[in-house]
């Protein structure tokens, strides 16, 4: 886990890692489709230009999302909306939006859209590779405890992910790490990880019921109760210390970033394969629906930084479930009313 990727010298100026991906992811992403696009005979000045309104509208689609369903972390700073340098973003609500936008796009200008979707698509699943790796290095988008040989583990304190100079921040749990400190409601689950009791206030069930430590929580309604953690400033330094040596060490836990790469990496090869063996335009675009909604219900099944929705599932596989037959249609139509055979 590395929030800040890297501080340039002199400046001392501090580059978030998520940022940085996400710029990289861009570039990479618009590289390969500017490729597609020249062997495809189409000007690739306009696949940039389509590209650089996608972007735009997917990080507010994806923020947008990440904030509707994690609203209870900025009702009380609402200035943190803005800050996705740090991590937050949920890529099918930037997908949705992108669509839209593109949709627009092609419209007016009267493009090909079929066949420009067709040249994104293993481009957006790129870009989302590099997106995943900053979810990894920011510790965000994590699994679910396991104890597979390759289960991983966060650090206990991270350090602020803010671009900038200022390095007088109060430290923070890591994503992971916070999230074993507490009782999932969604999943029935209690805390996974129990501090000393003397860096806590006390257990309450948010009911008006309070207890000093653990070990007084009534049986049978541990996953009601969780704790009131003390701010690092009323820790000791050696509450601390304890903290950034590693002694209370978190559960091990999926690492959902990295199967969420080598997906996205996966899919993105498979459509490049593909893309000369299917006889029609929107094909292409329509089996990236199709791997995606698969693969990210099955990840997001190992995930357990998403709320749950009423139907027991998250947004993001609502959304999949809705994606996949979608796709399956569009590749049916594309089939049964071709557009013009590729180049």
């Amino acid at each position: 886990m590395r929030p800040i990727l890297f501080t340039i010298p002199w400046l001392d100026y501090r580059v978030p890692s998520y940022g940085m991906m996400l710029g990289l992811g861009f570039i990479c992403a618009l590289y390969l489709a500017r490729w597609r696009s020249r062997r495809a005979g189409v000007n690739p000045d306009n696949v940039t230009n389509v590209c650089i309104y996608c972007l735009l509208a997917g990080i507010v689609g994806a923020r947008m999302f990440y904030v509707f369903h994690h609203w209870s972390e900025f009702s009380g700073h609402p200035g943190d909306i803005f800050a996705t340098w740090s991590g937050g973003l949920e890529f099918l609500g930037g997908v949705i939006l992108a669509i839209v936008v593109a949709a627009i796009y092609f419209y007016k200008t009267k493009l090909p859209a079929r066949k420009f979707v067709d040249i994104l698509a293993p481009s957006l699943m790129l870009g989302l590779a590099f997106g995943r790796m900053g979810c990894l290095l920011n510790g965000c988008c994590f699994g679910g405890p396991c104890q597979l040989p390759w289960a991983i583990e966060f650090p206990a304190v991270h350090q602020h992910a803010t671009p900038g100079c200022d390095k007088h921040h109060e430290p923070q749990y890591s994503h992971a790490y916070y999230y074993q400190l507490f009782p999932d409601t969604d999943r029935g689950t209690g805390p996974l990880l129990i501090l000393p009791d003397d860096y806590y206030y006390g257990f309450t069930d948010g009911q008006g019921n309070y207890v000093k430590s653990a070990q007084d929580v009534p049986a049978g309604h541990e996953a009601e109760y969780y704790p009131e953690l003390k701010p690092f400033s009323e820790l000791s330094e050696k509450q601390y210390g304890a903290l950034r040596a590693g002694e209370y060490p978190m559960h091990k836990i999926h690492p959902a970033q990295i199967y969420s790469i080598l997906a996205a990496l996966t899919i993105c090869l498979v459509l490049n394969l593909a893309y000369k063996r299917f006889r029609y335009d929107g094909q292409v675009f329509a089996l990236m629906l199709i791997l995606y909604s698969i693969g990210r219900f099955t990840i997001e099944s190992l995930r357990t930084d998403s709320p749950l929705e009423f139907t027991g599932l998250t947004i993001s596989q609502n959304l999949s479930v809705i994606a996949l037959p979608a796709g399956i249609l569009l590749m049916v139509l594309f089939t049964r009313k071709p557009a013009a055979k590729k180049s």
